[in-house]
C-alpha cells in the first residue's frame, strides 16, 4: 500500500451491544484528503477508533482492514506500529489529561500513545517534541499547565504531540468542539497549513465549516455505513442536508469553503 492509503471492507465493529458499524466499505487513495459528515450516532466515532486501532472488527471472511501500509488482519500486526504513524486530535483526547499536566508532557506522551509520562524521556526525545511545539506555535507553553491554558491552546498542544513521528495520517475528530469563533478559525487554517505542507488529513465532523479548502473527498456516514461518498462538490449539496437533518438550506461556496444560509 502506498502512503496514507486505506482499504476498508464489509467491516462489522461492536462498540459493547451496539452494532456501531455495519457492512461498512471506504477506500481512501494517496492524495485525497476527507472529511466524514453525519448526524450524532451515525458511527463517526466508532470509524475513528477503528482507524486508530483502538477497536477491532467482527471477524468475517471477507473483511478487509488496511490502513497507511498496515494490514491489521494479518497476523502479528502490532497496533502500536500504526499508532506511531496515526496523529489523532480529538477533545476527548485533551479531555483525558490532568489539569496539571505541563505542556511539554502533554506532547511527548505522543513518543507512547499514552495520556500521561511513565517511562523516562531521552533528550532527543524531549529536543524532537520542543521541535514540534516551536512548529504549531506553542513552545511557550513548555512549562504552563494544562488548566491553565485555553481551550485553543490546549488542542494545537495536540497537534504538536501528533508530529512529533511526522505521522502518515493525521486524523481530526470535530476539530473545532469548545473553541470560539476566533480560535476555531485560527486552528482551521493551523491544519489547512498542514494539508499543504504534505500531510493526509481526515476530518470527522457534522460541522460544514469544517471542511477546509483542502478537502478533497467527503464520505456520509449514517446508521454504520459509508452512505455516499466522492468529491466534496458531488456531495455537498442542498439535498444532503435535506436527506441527514431534514433542514431546509441553501449552500453557498465562497473561498473553497461551504455555508449553510437557512432556507
Amino acid at each position: 500500500m502506498s502512503r496514507a492509503e486505506i482499504v476498508l471492507e464489509h467491516i462489522d465493529l461492536y462498540l459493547g451491544d451496539t452494532h456501531a458499524l455495519r457492512d461498512l466499505s471506504w477506500r481512501v487513495t494517496p492524495g485525497e484528503n476527507w472529511a466524514l459528515l453525519g448526524p450524532n450516532g451515525a458511527g463517526k466515532s466508532a470509524l475513528l477508533k477503528l482507524l486508530s486501532g483502538d477497536r477491532f472488527p467482527r471477524p468475517r471472511a471477507d473483511c478487509v482492514y488496511q490502513v497507511c501500509g498496515y494490514d491489521r488482519l494479518r497476523p502479528g500486526c502490532n497496533v502500536w506500529d500504526l499508532k506511531r504513524i496515526l496523529g489523532v486530535i480529538s477533545p476527548e483526547l485533551q479531555a483525558s489529561y490532568l489539569p496539571d499536566t505541563p505542556g511539554i508532557s502533554v506532547v511527548l506522551s505522543g513518543f507512547f500513545s499514552s495520556n500521561g509520562l511513565y517511562e523516562e524521556i531521552t533528550t532527543e526525545q524531549r529536543s524532537s517534541a520542543l521541535d514540534a511545539m516551536e512548529r504549531i506555535g506553542v513552545r511557550h507553553l513548555e512549562k504552563r499547565p494544562m488548566g491553565a491554558i485555553s481551550y485553543g491552546e490546549s488542542r494545537r498542544l495536540l497537534i504538536a504531540r501528533a508530529l512529533i513521528h511526522e505521522p502518515q495520517l493525521l486524523i481530526f475528530d470535530e476539530p473545532t468542539t469548545g473553541l470560539d469563533l476566533a480560535a476555531a478559525e485560527s486552528f482551521l487554517e493551523t491544519v489547512q497549513g498542514l494539508a499543504e505542507g504534505g500531510y493526509s488529513i481526515v476530518i470527522v465532523t457534522h460541522a460544514l465549516p469544517e471542511i477546509i479548502p483542502a478537502i478533497t473527498h467527503v464520505g456520509v456516514i449514517r446508521d454504520g455505513q459509508i452512505e455516499r461518498s466522492g468529491t466534496k462538490d458531488e456531495i455537498v449539496t442542498r439535498r444532503l442536508f435535506h436527506d441527514l437533518y431534514d433542514l431546509d438550506v441553501e449552500i453557498e461556496k465562497r473561498d473553497e469553503r461551504f455555508w449553510l444560509i437557512p432556507g
